[in-house]
């Protein structure tokens, strides 16, 4: 099993291999998308998708067989306003993580998910390259927890409310109260 599955992987490769002149092309084509781009990168990362797609036009023509960097003219800068583009989506995080109130109480529960699903996507979008975004940042994971806490306490609240004279409603709001944190 172990030689077939490298046999396949072998294979793949070879059939994904292009000629000289189907790999300078393809290397024109990243390097006309890098060329579009502004000259600076948005701080407020109103361009950020005209960057990334052009990373992931970069990041494929990487992954053909026999190319290389250096073949894509402009990539230097290129790189280096991805390193912007890096800094100022890591500054974006922190600015959102910011913006919960300390202590955390349920009502930050929109600016948490908010900053949890902004490190979320950029943290996905770099692990798909092998590259790591940012360490998460501990108020952050801190903010989650202190939210998810005060959603149980409100869920155990509502369910110590509960009573034989309890109306099939409020029955009704405590379960589903509880199984939107448990999932289930």
């Amino acid at each position: 099993e172990e030689v077939k599955a490298l046999y396949d992987e072998a294979k793949k490769d070879i059939d994904n291999v292009i000629s000289d002149a189907e790999l300078k092309a393809e290397a024109a084509k990243v390097a006309e998308t890098i060329a579009k781009l502004p000259a600076t990168v948005d701080k407020a990362l109103g361009n950020e998708d005209q960057f990334t797609a052009a990373y992931d036009a970069y990041k494929a023509y990487l992954e053909l067989p026999g190319s290389a960097e250096t073949d894509i003219t402009g990539y230097l800068v290129f790189k280096s306003k991805m390193t912007d583009l890096k800094n100022y989506q890591k500054a974006a995080v922190e600015k959102a993580v910011k913006t919960i109130s300390d202590p955390v109480t349920l009502a930050d529960k929109d600016a948490v998910k908010a900053a949890s699903d902004m490190y979320s996507k950029y943290s996905k979008y770099y692990k798909q390259y092998d590259e790591t975004f940012m360490t998460k940042p501990s108020a952050l994971t801190n903010a989650e927890k202190a939210v998810y806490d005060a959603e149980v306490a409100a869920v155990k609240q509502m369910i110590l409310k509960l009573t034989d004279a309890s109306t099939v409603e409020d029955i009704a709001a405590a379960k589903a109260a509880y199984e939107a944190l448990s999932g289930s």
